[in-house]
């Protein structure tokens, strides 16, 4: 009985303290985490040539107009490279290396323009998330919470446990609202801390500081782990010797049907057409087996398939059982954490989940600020407030850039600076403010007011600079756009209800202490 008991107070204790420390950076990770399960729907929405509807199907690219866009853009043929429309981006994409790359509507063959344009929300949203805005530690310390919540679940797990033993009097339990539903929360989430708290440290911690292992493995020559692993797990096929006798190709289309026919299984993304109009030229198809998502990532491990581009005759075939275990390993971390191919539903449902992961973390901060209202500290006061500006304040702040990005104009110099710094700004706001407030009542009020207009005025600014309202958006059958617009509406009339319901709120009056 001692033993247990010494466990349950050693354990609590470590739960707590290092719940403290990881609870504040995994709650931006996971507040930005859930924002960018739907990066590819926001790209579509900042960008207005990607504002064009989806059909069921299209005709790949016909070789005149890739000729001609190769000819006009001088593109260098030992390597064109023709990125499919995908999830990823609706866009057809005709690039080669270090050369500006062409994007055309796919189903209208229209050439976009491009110019001015930057997926900079989504990046930004990325950045937060990976801790990638803190040069030096930020990644690391992102990557340090991860293991330190998978830490937290098990903890937890263990602490129930070994409460059910102890305590066989169930009136004994703690029944605290926050303290059941943390608990609750807790054991739902498993799954998804295992999937994303497990690949995130990985990602984050275990790839940035992998200089002892890049140092050991190379006898102290090498310090960059990137520079050892990347020819093994981004190799690429080498560009053909050159020729000086032209050739016809096959049509691309009829080259795309050999491959499908000799590779059904392939889901292909990507073409690369070698030493184009050339007689030794090479067509590769490659991408993703359509059963094998997560050991055939299109990025990390992807699957090909090389024809001969003037007889159509397979060259190349690379099976999955042909990739090295560390691609395989490293394309399934990559396909848990980034959902990089799935569809809404998988994002939706995971979004969820990072909702609950919120409120989770929320009420695991409650829980122990409950236990030190009986002392009088300004540290406790100070961190309270700190931590009502971090975990409600995030909401505003990036609301407000979203809104700043429609309202700098496109061709400013360094729009991403001041679109970024523009979130700081208000964050740096929301932070000052509920520290000279003493009224939680009105820092609420203004935290859930200012994000129901931010998020009404991101909207109704896209629309404006699109010139297309939300109707429209649907009738003309541009649902990313439409979508995200009425999300961002939804969540103006919930925070205008919040806003109207915080007096009838009884619960953070306790928090109330007046800060010197």
């Amino acid at each position: 009985m001692l033993s247990n008991q010494l466990k349950i107070k050693f354990l609590a204790r470590s739960h707590t303290l290092l719940g403290l420390f990881a609870i504040f950076l995994f709650y931006i990770s996971t507040y930005f985490g859930s924002i960018t399960l739907f990066l590819p729907y926001l790209k579509a929405w900042e960008l207005p040539s990607r504002h064009f509807s989806n059909q069921e199907s299209y005709e790949h690219i016909i070789d005149m107009q890739l000729n001609k866009i190769v000819r006009e853009n001088r593109l260098n043929i030992s390597n064109i490279e023709i990125q499919l429309p995908s999830i990823q981006d609706d866009a057809l994409k005709i690039s080669s290396i270090n050369q500006n790359s062409v994007y055309l509507n796919p189903y209208t063959k229209e050439i976009l323009n491009t110019s001015n344009e930057f997926s900079m929300i989504s990046q930004l949203f990325n950045k937060f998330h990976t801790g990638d805005n803190i040069p030096i530690i930020g990644m690391k310390s992102m990557g340090i919470s991860s293991i330190i919540l998978i830490f937290l679940m098990i903890s937890g797990i263990y602490l129930y446990i070994l409460k059910k033993r102890t305590l066989k009097d169930s009136s004994k339990q703690n029944r605290n609202f926050r303290f059941k539903w943390h608990k609750y929360f807790g054991f739902l989430l498993t799954p998804y801390v295992i999937i994303f708290a497990l690949t995130g440290s990985f990602l984050g911690f275990m790839l940035s500081n992998a200089t002892p292992i890049a140092l050991s493995a190379t006898n102290y020559e090498k310090s960059n782990m990137s520079a050892l692993v990347r020819p093994i797990l981004f190799s690429q096929k080498a560009n053909l010797e050159a020729s000086q006798i032209n050739a016809k190709p096959k049509q691309l289309k009829e080259l795309y049907e050999i491959a499908n026919k000799n590779y059904p299984e392939l889901q292909i993304t990507k073409i690369n057409i070698y030493n184009y109009r050339l007689d030794n030229s090479q067509t590769m198809f490659s991408g993703y087996l359509k059963d094998e998502k997560a050991r055939s990532s299109s990025r990390i491990n992807p699957i090909y398939i090389v024809l001969n581009s003037n007889s159509g005759e397979v060259l190349e075939k690379k099976e999955l059982e042909n990739s090295h275990v560390m691609k395989k390993t490293l394309s399934a971390f990559y396909w848990l954490h980034f959902q990089t191919d799935e569809n809404l539903f998988i994002r939706i449902l995971f979004f969820i989940f990072g909702i609950i992961m919120l409120i989770c973390l929320f009420f695991g901060y409650l829980i122990w600020a409950e236990k030190k209202l009986s002392k009088d500290s300004k540290y406790f006061e100070i961190l309270n407030r700190f931590s009502l500006a971090l975990m409600l304040g995030l909401i505003p702040s990036s609301a407000f850039m979203m809104v700043m990005y429609w309202i700098i104009p496109s061709n400013t110099f360094d729009k991403a600076i001041w679109v970024e710094g523009s979130f700081y700004m208000a964050w740096s706001f929301y932070l000052f403010y509920c520290f000279k407030e003493e009224s939680l009542n009105k820092i609420l009020k203004i935290i859930f007011l200012s994000s129901s207009i931010l998020f009404l005025l991101t909207a109704f600014l896209h629309e404006i600079n699109i010139d297309i309202f939300l109707i429209e958006l649907f009738k003309l059958e541009l649902y990313s756009q439409f979508f995200i617009d009425f999300v961002f509406l939804i969540f103006s009339c919930c925070f205008y209800i919040l806003y109207k319901k915080v007096d009838k709120f009884s619960y953070y009056k306790r928090f109330e202490k007046e800060v010197i």
